[in-house]
């Protein structure tokens, strides 16, 4: 009815200002819309995509709210200075511009003499931001950086399987450093462990959540070497004990277990996780090319690996504690490329053999 049209022009010109022309009626409400984004749903690959895609095409046309054979280069360009003034980033931007091209190119098959008005170039629209996309590791880089390690020390043997885990199970630094002997569960090699993390990172109320994550027998394997090998060295592994505790370097020694920061129950520091990676980073030769590499690449290479390995984008963002999807969007970007020289498959045959 009338009113309710005329209710939702006054909500849109309140969000998106008052430069927004509409005409008589409200156009994402009419059944040709609404059958053009069924099909259009269908051509998308994953939910993630229908659920971004689908939001930033129905707050175009909401603007629009016309058909879009209407659309013209002119009006692309006019709106995309429009969102340029409401300062919103450049990724936003970006990705609605993407979710109108990929609509238009859609369009342009289901309407014949329909010609894709969205250019990027010449409209303007600015690259998004690829942080995120290339600060990770390939498997190739993976397995040069573990293989610097020398497991043959202790210090190495932790190191090892502290890399190995935070890869695997794409943990931050300071969820591996206070991970405990009870917080993993049914330690069997065979079936693997469960280990249960509490996310404590962003506001209060995410520090009661828990997730589960499913240890693989590989990593289990190389976790079971380093605790044989701190029990060698004296240090019990009470269900209270710290999985990765500290090892500190006497001339005349070598390598052995810090007590005195044992005994006070200090965990790992992320400076502490952040010098042993660089060392292993120089000794790999890895060269970054432009990527941020550090020592939270290991998050982004095993979300990136499991995301290529097609887990949900929803049970991916419960795995990795992430409270919005939109954060978990990124691992799933077209131009992710993480296996030039190695794959994820190459890669893990080699953990295997490794004894």
């Amino acid at each position: 009815d009338l009113a309710r049209q005329q209710g939702l022009i006054q909500q849109n010109l309140k969000r998106h200002g008052s430069g927004v022309q509409f005409s008589d009626g409200v156009y994402i409400e009419t059944r040709t819309f609404k059958d053009l984004m069924t099909s259009f749903k269908k051509t998308l690959h994953s939910k993630l995509t229908v659920t971004n895609y689908t939001s930033q095409l129905k707050n175009f046309f909401t603007e629009f709210n016309k058909p879009p054979e209407l659309l013209t280069l002119q009006y692309l360009t006019e709106y995309y200075s429009v969102l340029r003034e409401k300062n919103l980033s450049d990724n936003s931007i970006n990705l609605r511009f993407q979710a109108l091209n990929k609509f238009c190119k859609f369009y342009e098959l289901k309407k014949p003499g329909f010609i894709n008005p969205v250019d990027m170039k010449k409209i303007g629209v600015r690259r998004a931001s690829t942080y995120g996309l290339k600060d990770h590791f390939t498997w190739h880089e993976m397995w040069q950086f573990l293989k610097s390690i020398n497991r043959k020390t202790l210090i190495g043997c932790r190191d090892f399987a502290l890399f190995l885990l935070m890869t695997e199970q794409a943990l931050r630094c300071f969820e591996l450093a206070k991970i405990r002997m009870v917080d993993i569960i049914d330690a069997d090699p065979r079936h693997g462990a469960v280990l249960i993390l509490s996310q404590r990172k962003g506001h209060s109320g995410r520090n009661e959540t828990k997730t589960k994550q499913r240890i693989e027998p590989y990593v289990l394997y190389h976790l079971n070497q380093w605790i044989k090998k701190a029990e060698r060295a004296g240090y019990a592994f009470t269900p209270g004990a710290l999985l990765f505790p500290h090892i500190k370097f006497m001339p005349n020694e070598g390598y052995i277990l810090d007590h005195d920061l044992i005994a006070k129950d200090i965990p790992l520091s992320t400076s502490a996780i952040r010098r042993r990676f660089y060392l292993y980073f120089g000794k790999s030769d890895i060269k970054a090319k432009g990527r941020r590499l550090s020592v939270h690449s290991f998050r982004h290479t095993g979300a990136v690996g499991k995301a290529q390995e097609d887990w949900k984008a929803f049970d991916l963002a419960h795995f990795l504690g992430h409270s919005n999807l939109g954060t978990t969007r990124i691992y799933f970007h077209p131009d992710i490329e993480i296996n030039p020289k190695l794959t994820r498959e190459d890669f893990l045959r080699k953990i295997r053999l490794l004894k």
